[in-house]
């Protein structure tokens, strides 16, 4: 059984022992590690964040160099809809990949700390060897990509918003 477990039938006997197991011996290091975690969270917010206004400032220099192109699709009979669509998905393609190229790249890299001795820990700091310990938590993955999938939709909504709303007449004026 577990430690807890072993502690409470021991003293159900009678004797007098004093069982401990590593988490309790090492309870600041899990507050650290805790913080730690929420610090990296952060970190990882921030980056998405930095990475959301890269989309939105791409698209919106792209909605800039292709207003000719806008105005003669209007001037042809496309409907905002379909201009606000084309400039949705470009935005929605390229955080996309993104998305899945940062995922992808975040989980080879703990699969080569869990793989290969890429870093040591001195002897006696963890009692399970002298490689860090790696978990990869699947819902934090998922809530991470599913969280910039919805960073990216939210980004692209103003650049192709203001695509659709192009006055044709002003880019063709000066043609």
């Amino acid at each position: 059984g577990t430690a807890p477990e072993i502690a409470m039938e021991l003293s159900e006997i009678g004797v007098e022992y004093v069982v401990s197991n590593w988490a309790d011996e090492n309870k600041s290091i899990f507050q650290v590690m805790k913080l730690e975690k929420i610090g990296l969270f952060l970190i990882l917010i921030l980056i998405i964040v930095v990475a959301a206004f890269n989309i939105i400032s791409s698209l919106i220099m792209l909605v800039l160099e292709k207003s000719r192109e806008i105005a003669i699709l209007k001037a042809l009979g496309a409907k905002d809809s379909s201009i606000r669509r084309i400039f949705f998905f470009q935005g929605l393609v390229i955080g996309s990949l993104g998305t899945i190229s940062g995922v992808l790249v975040g989980l080879a890299i703990c699969w080569g700390i869990m793989t290969f001795d890429i870093i040591d820990i001195p002897a006696g700091v963890y009692p399970g060897g002298n490689r860090i310990p790696v978990l990869i938590d699947w819902t934090d993955v998922l809530i991470t990509t599913a969280a910039s999938f919805l960073i990216c939709v939210l980004v692209t909504l103003y650049p192709s918003t203001k695509a659709s709303r192009l006055n044709p007449v002003d880019p063709l004026r000066y043609e």
